[in-house]
């Protein structure tokens, strides 16, 4: 997870609001539910979100796939295992709907997620 876009993160109340550029992955995984699969995205302080509770995917940079946040899980920040700190993207190819096929490089598509979690 890289630096947020200009302008967030930005606060509501006692939560924090970030929308950050994410790539895709050099050999996507096909996801099968509940955690198998898929493109994990750790939250990164430099997000601007300590950790998810609230996550949105969204249409590719190039307007061809769209990446979906399926879950929102336990993962590692500083040694420790925390909830809310690791987001698994399912991604779709936008013509047919159908999910990306296995081993497909997405390394060149970019999306925005947009993440709500605790200041």
């Amino acid at each position: 997870m890289s630096r947020p876009l200009a302008g967030f993160p930005d606060a509501w109340g006692s939560h924090r609001v970030s929308v950050f550029p994410v790539t895709g992955p050099t050999s996507y995984t096909q996801y099968t539910a509940p955690s198998t699969g898929g493109q994990d995205v750790n939250v990164s302080p430099a997000s601007g979100v300590k950790v998810a509770e609230f996550a949105l995917g969204a249409v590719s940079a190039s307007g061809l796939y769209r990446a979906e946040v399926v879950q929102i899980e336990a993962g590692p920040v500083n040694g420790q295992t925390v909830v809310g700190a690791r987001l698994v993207l399912k991604w779709y190819v936008v013509a047919g709907g159908a999910e990306v096929a296995g081993a497909v490089n997405l390394s060149a598509e970019t999306v925005n997620l947009l993440v709500i979690g605790p200041k």
